[in-house]
């Protein structure tokens, strides 16, 4: 009230937080219709940052977390029998400013900004957890709060009932001067606004926050519905099949008979009725994933079946409409995958991993250098050929054909995930031995492990037992420190290995092959088992997850010193085995990788 009534008052704001009277001093900054609260709490109110998962961030700035804590003589011990909700709310005090032990977590959401004041970004209570992600809505609020044109925003997280996914929604107030023509219908105004607007709005987002975190729809309205306590009713927003509007500059309809097939998978496999044949199937919520989806889909209605990799350079219904109704050739492709032809740079070559296909590095792709050219290199099979080799060397070879016709002369750069690791030390040994020049050999957590098979048979045992043993703290730990993760990874692990299926592959990969696939993937399978690395005068940039999950004879190296006879160079790199390339961890991999490929030049 304080704020509504006086807003020149430059003073004190009485807060009151169960029925516990905290005094505080706030800031007014002068930013048209924005206030950033600062200060620090009077008397038994803690003003600090704790982690949501944890316990006390020791360096606060620029965390997101739990913005305040309550505890002294106005903190009680407990619900009364509700043993669960005073576990998650009160915490053990680490603090000397009051004797009691107790600390009461207050849901707020905020960021401790380097100058010391603090950046409020709601409640904790609105986590949603996307894409195998938990996020703040607050926090994706915030920012879109920040943009020129708003003036205020709730996020919602909306359940699919097509697909059953999960979607952000984005409700928002604009600022005054946006909608300027009285005589014109609101509703109209806002229509013909966000044809450039929404897409602004993506691109400024996507500096700040993860693909993931971007809303798949913006719904503008004219005042929010409210509680009677004055706050917002998150269950009075208008349902989004009232509000949705089309997030292309240009709404563009299907034209032909394979354009209107695909356009109806994609509205149902996304989950939207306004969907463009010049929209980008990864900027309006497509992912790996659902692109699965669209394309055996796909298959089921057209008969013709295309590689992931398509949606690389065809990620719109019309692109894809046209591969499908080019009857010059019959639906085959190469290997090697353009994914970015211009560029000043060497080019890259990324080599597939257990999945067979490249999509996996779409997310990483396009964090790399705007100079920086990229090749991807898919399994071969996936073009159903009939000639597949069935060792390593041969497939290894055949991918080097593709790649020499493109940069016959060097240098080379090669990069391989997980399989692909070691295929791209088969193809780095074989350039080498053609007296080509290897100017940079990725290998992104391949784990090449000790090969015990040529030991004596009680040798052998030995070995095993005692690794054994040596997992169970390395596991007990990683529980500890990771409970959600490392059970599920163990779980997955042992879905795994009852099904003969390769680390670096996961189960929604392997459901959706069809036969055929499963056909190729095993071929892969038996090549590898019968590979034989030899040690080679390469140098190996080995790029290394920081949160291990599972456990490793070799932490350090991965094994990769007894291969890669002139070093290896580690970089590590955020995330686990299975989210290193994804969001939130695309970015940082992104800017690590590309780095050292600069210093490689």
């Amino acid at each position: 009230m304080i704020i509504n009534f006086l807003p020149w008052f430059p003073g004190i704001l009485l807060g009151i937080l169960l029925s516990l009277a905290v005094w505080n001093d706030i800031k007014s900054r002068l930013i048209p219709n924005k206030i950033v609260f600062s200060g620090s709490l009077i008397g038994i109110a803690l003003n600090t940052l704790i982690n949501p998962g944890a316990g006390l961030f020791n360096d606060p700035f620029g965390g997101l977390g739990i913005l305040n804590a309550i505890a002294g003589l106005g903190v009680g011990e407990r619900y009364l029998n509700r043993p669960r909700l005073t576990q998650e709310k009160f915490i053990e005090n680490s603090f000397e400013l009051t004797d009691q032990h107790k600390i009461f977590k207050t849901g707020d959401l905020g960021k401790i900004l380097p100058n010391g004041e603090i950046q409020c970004f709601g409640r904790i209570d609105h986590q949603v957890k996307i894409r195998g992600q938990r996020i703040e809505l607050g926090e994706i609020e915030a920012e879109i709060s920040n943009l020129l044109e708003v003036k205020q925003a709730v996020v919602v997280a909306h359940k699919n009932e097509k697909n059953e996914s999960i979607q952000l929604i984005a409700y928002l107030t604009l600022n005054e001067n946006v909608l300027v023509d009285s005589e014109q219908n609101w509703l109209d105004q806002w229509k013909d606004l966000s044809t450039f607007l929404i897409k602004k709005w993506r691109e400024n987002l996507a500096k700040e926050l993860p693909d993931y975190m971007i809303p798949d729809h913006f719904i503008a309205l004219q005042d929010f519905p409210l509680t009677p306590t004055r706050k917002v009713d998150r269950k009075a927003l208008p349902k989004l099949s009232d509000y949705e509007l089309n997030p292309s500059q240009d709404m563009e309809l299907p034209q032909t008979k394979n354009e209107a097939i695909i356009l109806k998978i994609w509205s149902e496999v996304l989950g939207s009725e306004t969907i463009s044949i010049i929209d980008d199937f990864f900027e309006i919520g497509g992912h790996s994933l659902l692109a699965v989806k669209v394309m055996v889909a796909v298959e089921k209605e057209t008969g013709k079946r295309l590689p992931l990799a398509t949606l690389f350079t065809n990620a719109t219904v019309k692109k894809l409409a046209l591969q499908l109704s080019d009857n010059s050739k019959k639906a085959q492709w190469e290997s090697l995958v353009p994914i970015k032809t211009n560029g000043t740079k060497t080019p890259i070559f990324l080599i597939h991993g257990a999945g067979l296909n490249i999509l996996l590095f779409k997310s990483i792709c396009k964090y790399f250098d705007e100079q920086q050219p990229i090749y991807g290199i898919q399994a071969l099979g996936l073009n159903y050929e009939t000639d597949i080799p069935t060792d390593l060397k041969s497939i290894a070879s055949r991918y080097l054909i593709e790649m020499l016709k493109v940069n016959p002369n060097g240098p080379f750069y090669l990069a391989g995930y997980s399989l692909g690791g070691f295929i791209a030390f088969e193809m780095a040994n074989q350039l080498r031995e053609m007296g080509k020049e290897i100017s940079f050999l990725g290998i992104m957590d391949t784990y090449v492990g000790s090969d015990d098979r040529e030991k004596a048979p009680f040798s052998y045992a030995y070995t095993k037992i005692k690794r054994q043993f040596n997992k169970l703290p390395f596991v007990a730990k990683t529980i500890i420190e990771h409970p959600a993760d490392a059970i599920d990874y163990q779980l997955k692990s042992a879905w795994q290995k009852f099904n003969k299926i390769f680390d670096g592959v996961t189960e929604e990969e392997i459901k959706s092959f069809s036969t055929y696939e499963r056909t190729v993937y095993d071929q892969f399978q038996r090549a590898l088992v019968g590979y034989v690395l030899v040690p080679s005068d390469l140098t190996v940039h080995l790029f290394r997850v920081e949160k291990r999950l599972y456990y490793l004879d070799d932490p350090i190296n991965l094994g990769w010193d007894k291969y890669a006879l002139a070093g290896v160079k580690i970089h590590d790199v955020p995330g686990d085995h299975k989210t290193f390339l994804s969001p939130p961890n695309d970015k940082r991999f992104a800017e690590i990788f590309q780095q050292v490929l600069d210093n490689a030049d």
